[in-house]
């Protein structure tokens, strides 16, 4: 319940699997739109939500289309590059345009996040 960042998260989004997880600690801002979430301390809330995914196929489809959507905001080279920018920062050294943007905390949440590029 209390994960930063879930790795069988992005296994089930590369597998195509839908995603349910609990609404807890940051998983909702990892999961955002492509996953279904429950409270983690209701019964009733898990299985609605496992119900949910279990018969209606509209929904496993939506979910594994938006699942590797999602997997695209997290390759080695950003999360690499955003490294170095809280570096950069955390240390007091210049940072570039890219550095400026990459610390922005809702550029991963923006839907045309994928559009735009860092000298946007």
């Amino acid at each position: 319940l209390f994960e930063a960042s879930s790795l069988p998260i992005y296994e089930a989004w590369l597998e195509g699997v839908p995603v349910a997880c609990a609404n807890a600690a940051a998983l909702p801002d990892q999961v955002l739109d492509a996953g279904l979430l429950f409270d983690p301390k209701s019964v009733e809330s898990i299985a609605d939500v496992m119900a949910e995914i279990v018969t209606k196929s509209e929904v496993r489809e939506e979910l594994r289309r938006k699942g590797f959507e999602r997997l695209g905001d997290f390759d080695c080279e950003r999360t690499a590059k955003a490294y170095r920018a809280v570096y950069r920062s955390a240390a007091g050294f210049p940072l570039t345009e890219e550095d400026r943007w990459l610390l922005k905390w809702d550029w991963m949440r923006d839907p045309q996040r994928m559009k735009r590029t860092a000298s946007d």
